[in-house]
């Protein structure tokens, strides 16, 4: 691999650090973990800023979930900061609409009633959906070391976030190299690849089958080798 030490840097998604990503990650590609879980912010513009702040111009960005719509905003509203996109699990918009695939709105309205009302519930569901369909105790033991239990209104407000904020208009305005890796079996976001597609010419997807939410812990070699084939250009 040319490239073995650029820089790139991870976004993660809801509730986890951003050192959730394996050592092996960290010796390809010099990850830079991007915190956030922690800013107090009114919109996802005002943390996107906060963040573009943080990262050097013609950076490679690596986004998990969530943090793909950060991602999008970065790269939307400054885009000498980006060189090139990698989102896992993750899209523009997250909840369905008329020809375009994501989160039941009914089960976003669950996940929103439950953050307030029995955030201990939200928390257990969450998680099982993340780790599915990982039966690897190594796997789950990891999750659990790098999950962040937020305050009510903190997770509140992440949660409208992924449900209402729609960047499908920034996303296809996007001029640099996109990779999304969509994982088969992943039990929180249901994807398709050709709205995806359809949107920004960019888009290249990969789909890995068997793989769940996590698939960047559960099918590893094969994450580094297509991210790295990416990277390298």
């Amino acid at each position: 691999m040319k490239n073995n030490q650029k820089p790139v840097y991870f976004i993660s998604g809801l509730c986890f650090n951003p050192e959730i990503l394996s050592l092996e990650y960290f010796s390809l590609f010099n990850i830079i973990p991007m915190s956030y879980h922690d800013i107090q912010f009114q919109s996802i513009d005002s943390l996107a800023r906060i963040l573009a702040n943080k990262i050097p111009d013609n950076s490679a960005i690596l986004a998990w979930s969530l943090g793909g719509l950060l991602a999008i905003k970065i790269a939307h509203s400054w885009p000498k900061k980006v060189s090139q996109l990698i989102f896992i699990s993750s899209q523009p918009k997250f909840t369905n609409a008329r020809g375009w695939k994501g989160i039941d709105q009914r089960q976003a309205d669950l996940y929103l009633e439950l953050s307030i009302n029995n955030i201990n519930d939200f928390y257990s569901r969450f998680k099982k959906l993340v780790n599915y369909p990982n039966k690897k105790s190594n796997i789950i033991r990891q999750l659990n070391h790098h999950f962040l239990y937020l305050e009510s209104e903190q997770l509140t407000k992440f949660l409208k976030v992924i449900f209402q904020v729609d960047l499908r208009h920034e996303y296809c305005r996007i001029e640099k190299p996109i990779l999304h890796i969509i994982n088969g079996k992943d039990a929180i976001l249901n994807q398709s690849c050709y709205p995806l597609k359809a949107l920004n010419e960019q888009a290249k997807i990969v789909i890995i089958k068997d793989s769940g939410h996590i698939g960047f812990l559960t099918h590893a070699q094969k994450y580094k080798e297509i991210i790295g084939r990416f990277v390298d250009g």
